[in-house]
């Protein structure tokens, strides 16, 4: 990937592309930009729904738990609520069990990815501050001793 001037709104972007998102974005028909937006927000409504084991968990039930304690990777403040084994991409569901507090930073870095796959300092402070944690830490620690071996 380079650096690029995009011909249309003369912005620097990286990418392949030959236009930046926005512009690529707004030379697409609307019916056709429509149809995308739905298809998208579809597919995540369905991933959320089959994560569901007994329905949604309730709003106060995510308030309870961003707000009963500290960030459980770094310590901080916690603001939101992260799901240890991610919904999207490596089928996490949505229940108490995958739930504990952490701050925005690590909650946006951890993103997607699994603990065996993210910052190593800041998993293993979680370990020690969170059952959770350790529990779901050494089954991916498993799985990745089982794919290794096959």
């Amino acid at each position: 990937m380079s650096d690029r001037i995009c011909p249309d709104c003369e912005r620097e972007f990286r990418g392949r592309t030959t236009r930046c998102g926005p512009c690529w974005w707004a030379q697409i028909p609307a019916d056709v930009r429509s149809a995308i937006s739905r298809a998208s927000g579809n597919a995540y409504r369905a991933r959320k729904l089959a994560a569901q084991v007994a329905g949604p968990v309730p709003a106060a039930e995510y308030e309870r738990i961003r707000t009963e304690a500290l960030c459980v990777y770094c310590g901080g403040a916690a603001t939101e609520v992260d799901h240890i084994r991610p919904l999207a991409t490596h089928g996490g569901w949505e229940h108490i069990s995958n739930l504990v507090p952490a701050c925005r930073s690590c909650n946006a870095s951890k993103s997607d990815r699994l603990l065996t796959e993210w910052d190593q300092v800041r998993v293993f402070r979680a370990v020690r501050a969170s059952e959770k944690v350790a529990v779901e830490y050494e089954c991916q620690r498993q799985e990745l001793v089982g794919v290794r071996q096959t």
